[in-house]
């Protein structure tokens, strides 16, 4: 693909040569982080796929203070340990059949192993969905 007028992106975008930008061979990566210890997620962490390789117990990772519109992360489990996303306000997560939770676990006794969640900000609270292979789902609230 071929941009002969950057302005069309970005208004404020100016080339001096005028040549058009050519994004033909871009690559999109995804920044993923391995963890084995509690983590407190940062704002500059968004977009990142969180993983566990190598951990040998349960994770908790915190979420920001303040949901800020747009943030999101992935947090993945790659071993058979419980994983926890946790609001660090009180009753800041929505998720499954809960509109004030604390936090959400996977917990399953081998079966924690490929749960993944996907967790976002609105502006107001945190948005977090549990895509799993059978591990049960723990709500605190």
């Amino acid at each position: 693909m071929s941009l002969h007028g950057a302005g069309m992106i970005l208004p404020s975008l100016a080339f001096d040569s005028g040549a058009p930008v050519d994004f033909s061979n871009a690559v999109s990566k995804i920044r993923v982080q391995t963890k084995t210890a509690d983590y407190t997620v940062l704002p500059s962490d968004s977009g990142t796929w969180f993983v566990t390789y190598g951990d040998t117990g349960a994770i908790v990772y915190t979420l920001p203070t303040v949901p800020t519109k747009g943030l999101h992360y992935w947090f993945f489990q790659s071993v058979d340990q419980d994983i926890t996303i946790s609001s660090a306000a009180a009753d800041g997560i929505i998720t499954f059949n809960d509109l004030d939770a604390d936090s959400v676990i996977a917990s399953t006794t081998s079966g924690q192993i490929g749960a993944l969640f996907i967790v976002f900000a609105d502006g107001n609270i945190w948005n977090a969905a549990c895509i799993s292979n059978g591990t049960t789902l723990t709500v605190t609230t």
